[in-house]
């Protein structure tokens, strides 16, 4: 009888420490890199040099606005929802996301952004992301707040180049 009682406070024992581990509040990791933020950027994408800014939410919503080259100077672009809207002046046009080409620059950005946020940061450098794109590897750099400084996409001839990214409140 002592042996059965042993046994059932062992038993309960455990299954009240596995329920307070369980139930202990767990700091949460570090992001990858965070999501909301603006920053200026500058880009050597296929052999042009690109200018502008660049805003991304947590929510979704990814702004870019040029400013170089003079062909694209006072382009808008935004990502909302799945849908695209591009403005230029007084022209506006929106379509679907799968319509802008995957290794356009506007959706190469976005799709880095989107999956450095999973991303897993490399051996050598914790501030090094090393993220999977349709077109190959890519890799994201971050200063300590988790904000990008710069991106590297072997497969889509594409290099930028953050300045001044802040977060957004």
């Amino acid at each position: 009888m002592a042996e059965r009682i042993l046994k059932l406070v062992s038993i309960l024992l455990a299954a009240v420490t596995v329920m307070l581990c369980g139930c202990a509040k767990r700091s949460a990791p570090d992001a990858a890199v965070t999501l909301n933020f603006q920053a200026d950027f500058t880009a050597d994408y296929r052999g042009m040099r690109l200018g502008g800014s660049v805003t991304n939410t947590r929510q979704g919503l990814y702004t870019l606005q040029f400013t170089a080259p003079p062909t694209l100077e006072g382009l808008h672009i935004r990502s909302e929802d799945g849908v695209i809207s591009l403005r230029r002046d007084e022209a506006l046009a929106t379509a679907d996301e799968p319509y802008l080409p995957s290794d356009s620059f506007p959706s190469l950005l976005q799709a880095l952004l989107c999956a450095a946020a999973r991303g897993e940061t490399t051996e050598e450098n914790k501030n090094e992301l090393a993220v999977r794109l349709p077109c190959g590897e890519a890799t994201l750099t971050v200063d300590d707040r988790r904000l990008p400084k710069s991106a590297a996409v072997p497969g889509a001839d594409c290099v930028i180049t953050f300045l001044r990214a802040e977060p957004l409140e």
